[in-house]
């Protein structure tokens, strides 16, 4: 688990985490916690490089690191960082459920030369 982004809402804690899979492709996995020190992982990732593959347009997606996460009128609104065939950006989607998410589009495009 790396650079999660950690937030409360309701009385309960979540981290919105990067994780690495064995082929060492970066995913988000979102784990909760009632205490706010023992948080137990969703049974799924919530964003991969598939569900966000199919939604980007800039080549094929390796991986989705460096969440962030801010809450907007009752979704939560996560920037992240895609690598993909084309290059990096920063990217913005949003959810109510972790489960079904909406592409908003690419915040930052690749500015690498």
């Amino acid at each position: 688990m790396f650079n999660a982004a950690p937030w409360k809402e309701d009385g309960k804690y979540f981290l919105l985490t990067r994780v690495e899979t064995l082929e060492g492709n970066s995913l988000l996995w979102l784990a909760r916690s009632d205490d706010g020190y023992k948080f137990i992982p969703d049974p799924a990732p919530c964003l991969t490089a598939e569900t966000e593959g199919s939604r980007n347009r800039f080549g094929k997606v390796f991986g989705i690191e460096d969440p962030r996460v801010t809450i907007i009128d009752g979704w939560k609104v996560a920037a992240y960082t895609v690598f993909t065939s084309d290059g990096v950006c920063a990217a913005l989607s949003r959810t109510k459920d972790f489960i079904t998410w909406e592409w908003l589009g690419v915040g930052l495009p690749d500015t690498r030369t």
